[in-house]
């Protein structure tokens, strides 16, 4: 019986590791990602596999629908990019379609809409009042002191802003930031400031803060 020769050797060596490398990736491809969608409650999200589009909001039926979640809960998706729309029948939010890369690594997605600016401005009137109550119930001098300008509401209008603006001149103009818990609202930030920053206050969305201290 003739011995097979080194070289062949580790040819036949090399096609057996690629066979199983190929293998192994193959599986790896094909194997699904648990993972968990936070969705803000009352609000259904769709979850569509990527096709490369624009990140219209209007889907056709070419476009596959994998998942429809109303709740927060955990859904198996393999690897890959993925598109999550917001059901938004009547146009009321500003970024009803996101992209999420879904990767081994994933263990959560958020979903975080926002209102657009129309719906924001449509509930600020009806919450205004009780807000500045909380805020003068904890700051007692801000009325004698300072006038609210330019307030508004963000995300799903549980966020505000506004400008404080000082009826004496040497004193500064302040901002601060509110945030709706539960039923009360509760002044996210240490205390009214010059400038808000987000580095100091890593609970506030990065956006809001940028929007506020803007104003």
């Amino acid at each position: 019986m003739r011995r097979l020769s080194l070289p062949i050797i580790i040819l036949l060596f090399i096609f057996l590791c690629s066979g199983i490398a190929l293998g192994l990736y193959k599986n790896h491809q094909d194997s699904s990602v648990l993972v968990l969608m936070q969705v803000p409650q009352g609000i259904e999200v769709s979850i569509y596999k990527d096709l490369g589009g624009d990140g219209a909001y209007n889907y056709n039926q070419n476009r596959p629908l994998l998942v429809t979640v109303s709740s927060s809960q955990k859904v198996k998706l393999k690897t890959g990019i993925y598109d999550v729309v917001v059901s938004d029948p009547s146009n009321l939010y500003s970024n009803p379609v996101t992209k999420e890369i879904i990767s081994y690594n994933t263990k959560t997605v958020t979903v975080h809409p926002s209102y657009n600016d129309q719906k924001l401005e449509s509930l600020l009137p009806s919450v205004r009042p009780s807000i500045l109550e909380s805020l003068y119930k904890a700051y007692p001098h801000i009325p004698q002191n300072y006038t609210v300008i330019n307030d508004h509401l963000y995300v799903l209008g549980d966020w505000y802003g506004s400008v404080l603006k000082p009826k004496n001149p040497s004193l500064d103009t302040l901002r601060i930031i509110m945030h709706k818990e539960g039923s009360a609202w509760k002044l996210a930030i240490k205390q009214p400031t010059i400038s808000i920053g987000e580095p100091s206050n890593p609970t506030i969305p990065p956006d809001v803060i940028e929007k506020v201290d803007q104003l």
